[in-house]
């Protein structure tokens, strides 16, 4: 890729975040204001010059087409999902994302923490790696112009060095990638962040007037394994609370999937999905970074395999001259 193109994909990106702040105030702004969207949207177009996002999303919206298409290469997949399940039961974006996009925000901030914890490790580890693969080379290439030197062992080394360093961190972030749940650790954070999330969505679809069926319509949706299978197990009666603490039982802690199902039995379902929501946001961040600490600190000892590597090349020549002597 070029600089030009480079720079086209930065601009780009700044381009479609900024569509994404101005639809989300636009759109939380509408039910209060009485305004339509398109023509707010129109207004903040005007004062920003330019941005490609935004006019496409007007020249939907102008035909007539739902949010859940208009926004469709802005917003992210599970908030558009979000969008066409509020469209199916005629519940303003506006009151979807006054509600949920707070508490999303926290959930996001808890997700980068989570991103750091994996990149800062990595970038020890990518430097740590470059060093010794000076090292090595420099140790190979001044020792094996001595006589007698049996760089038998050191030459395979040097050779196929970024291919020993390199299998061990891209397998981590392989496994991470694919199976974050299988990865210890790491996969109490995912399921705990994973369980926010839902339970945040739960809580913004029962709020805006809609039922325990739509959200389990709104998780088939969702490409999770463990909760397609949770909600293909339940029974035809089940749609409802119960249904839903059932299907997330991979994800909820044993206390909030009781506290769920008996509070049908009392009618109080939203008040106690309401705690159960913001105990799990207010504690989100502070669970997640003493997790991810944790894994931080244990990737970091990964920086001994290129170290150890260096140190074994060393240790072979200078066995070597130490005999000669």
């Amino acid at each position: 890729m070029d600089l030009k193109s480079l720079l086209k994909k930065i601009i780009s990106f700044e381009k479609k975040k900024e569509a994404r702040e101005v639809i989300y105030s636009a759109e939380v702004s509408v039910p209060s204001s009485g305004r339509d969207i398109i023509e707010v949207l129109r207004h903040v177009r005007q004062e920003l010059k330019t941005n490609p996002y935004i006019d496409s999303a007007l020249s939907l919206l102008s035909k007539g087409k739902p949010r859940s298409i208009a926004y469709k290469n802005i917003l992210p997949a599970n908030i558009l999902t979000l969008l066409k399940t509020g469209e199916a039961k005629q519940v303003m974006a506006g009151d979807l994302f006054k509600d949920y996009l707070p508490m999303q925000h926290i959930i996001q901030k808890a997700e980068g923490v989570m991103k750091s914890a994996l990149m800062e490790p990595t970038v020890m580890y990518v430097i740590v790696s470059l060093l010794s693969y000076f090292t090595v080379n420099t140790f190979y290439t001044n020792f094996s112009k001595m006589p007698h030197m049996d760089m038998s062992t050191i030459g395979p080394i040097r050779n196929y060095y970024f291919f020993l360093v390199s299998a061990p961190i891209i397998s981590v972030h392989l496994l991470i990638l694919k199976s974050p749940d299988k990865i210890p650790l790491w996969n109490r954070v995912y399921r705990y962040i994973r369980a926010a999330n839902y339970l945040l969505i739960i809580k913004t679809l029962t709020d805006n007037g809609m039922s325990s069926a739509d959200a389990i319509a709104f998780f088939k949706k969702l490409d999770d394994k463990h909760l397609l299978g949770g909600i293909k197990a339940l029974k035809t009666h089940e749609k409802n609370i119960d249904g839903l603490a059932k299907a997330l039982a991979y994800y909820l802690t044993p206390v909030e999937s009781a506290l769920l199902k008996t509070s049908v039995q009392f009618g109080e379902q939203q008040r106690i999905l309401s705690g159960i929501v913001e105990r799990r946001i207010m504690d989100v961040e502070k669970i997640v970074s003493d997790i991810t600490g944790t894994f931080n600190k244990l990737l970091t000892t990964f920086a001994l395999i290129p170290a150890g590597i260096s140190i074994y090349v060393l240790l072979s020549i200078v066995g070597q001259l130490t005999q000669r002597v």
